[in-house]
């Protein structure tokens, strides 16, 4: 992917629905798993309240860049086509 398709994969609906869809559940298990105890004992604290929010942010942030890098355009090629190998077309 080339740097200035990034502007289009990043306004591109289906790469951010991409990211929540993996991101969010990602994020909420590693919650679960990092600071779960901490909410079921009660022992929430200001810096558990912080993890537990960057936490989702991060797993999203992480999908998007993925989703980003891997996106292609409605307009090209699609894979398996006569010319998807790169040759040109004679």
């Amino acid at each position: 992917m080339s740097f200035n398709s990034w502007p289009t994969a990043l306004t591109a609906r289906t790469v951010w629905l991409r990211a929540l869809a993996i991101g969010l559940p990602v994020g909420f298990l590693q919650i679960c798993v990092n600071q779960g105890d901490f909410w079921l004992h009660g022992l929430v604290t200001r810096t558990v309240i912080i993890k537990t929010i960057i936490t989702p942010i991060i797993a999203v942030a992480v999908c998007l860049v993925s989703a980003a890098s891997t996106y292609r355009a409605p307009h090209s090629e699609p894979i398996g086509s006569p010319n998807s190998h790169g040759l040109p077309r004679s």
